[in-house]
């Protein structure tokens, strides 16, 4: 391969000058960014302002003016990463629903599949091994940003809640840390600890059309949600919007309360928690936590108001 497209991430942390809730804020706009770095064998350096002759995008339908200079935007979705051919690409996908390789030899973590971003592309010029070295032109990533937005936290808990109901606990094992254990909490009587006993509810309490959204149910989370959609609501949190799950802890006499934590060598950025709501009334809590770009499933809280 002629040249090379190097990315480095660039991690969206918390600071320490910001206040909590402005910041948390700010992140429902999230964006992990790409740099290029491009290194070019300068005996074969390209002229980019070479026009193309006969080259078609699905990008850029009825576009016939090509050069190896202009960069162009598109806000697509990410399929899968492909390392079957000389050249690797990643797919994406328009909104018309087609598939567009760009070349890249960076490998993209499928684990981002089905997210959203915003892609910076340009034409490539290629050569073929085996084929005589002959020329041919294709798209080829630039660099991208990946909406961390809302909207696509909504789409992540929407897969991560199909794959949750169907009980699988290797699909389940995907989400989870490797270096946190997930952790379930029930009421044992007048006190929520840890643990997870036979009769707890079944992730197939879950229905396809559950609804998810940031708007807070109205209700109470003893006496029910009347009239409230089947559905998971979320809410971002940090330390200092203190939303942490909390258990008894009986290892000393009488027991004591204390809250959840992460360990220490996580490094976190903030915390969702969703309340589940079936049948109008509460069925349990969710917790997640976002490192990097990632968000990772932490507590399975089922501790409500029976005695």
């Amino acid at each position: 391969m002629k040249s090379f497209i190097y990315f480095t991430s660039c991690l969206v942390l918390f600071s320490c000058s910001t206040k909590p809730e402005e910041k948390v804020e700010s992140e429902k706009y999230e964006i992990a960014e790409l740099a290029e770095q491009v290194e070019i064998n300068k005996t074969e350096e390209y002229d980019i302002h070479e026009k193309i002759e006969g080259f078609q995008s699905e990008l850029r339908l009825g576009k016939t003016d090509w050069n190896l200079e202009e960069t162009f935007t598109d806000s697509l979705e990410f399929i899968e990463y492909n390392t079957d051919y000389d050249y690797w690409y990643a797919v994406f996908k328009n909104k018309e629903g087609k598939e567009i390789a760009l070349y890249t030899n960076t490998e993209i973590d499928n684990f981002y599949q089905n997210r959203d971003f915003v892609v910076k592309w340009r034409v490539g010029k290629f050569s073929e091994a085996g084929e005589g070295e002959a020329i041919y032109y294709s798209e080829k990533l630039v660099s991208y940003n990946m909406l961390n937005s809302s909207s696509s936290f909504e789409k992540f808990l929407k897969q991560f809640s199909e794959t949750y109901s169907n009980g699988k606990p290797a699909d389940i094992n995907k989400y989870i840390h490797s270096y946190q254990e997930l952790t379930s909490t029930y009421k044992n009587g007048l006190y929520c600890i840890d643990g997870r006993p036979d009769d707890l509810p079944k992730p197939e309490y879950f229905a396809e059309d559950y609804t998810v959204t940031s708007e807070k149910p109205e209700g109470d989370f003893c006496e029910g949600y009347e009239g409230v959609k089947d559905g998971l609501y979320y809410e971002f949190f940090d330390e200092a919007h203190d939303l942490f799950p909390r258990v008894y802890d009986f290892s000393e006499e009488g027991g004591t309360e204390r809250s959840l934590y992460l360990t220490e060598n996580i490094l976190y950025q903030y915390f969702a928690k969703i309340k589940v709501i079936t049948e109008q009334e509460f069925n349990r809590h969710l917790y997640f936590f976002k490192e990097q770009d990632r968000w990772f499933f932490w507590v399975e809280d089922f501790c409500d108001c029976s005695a």
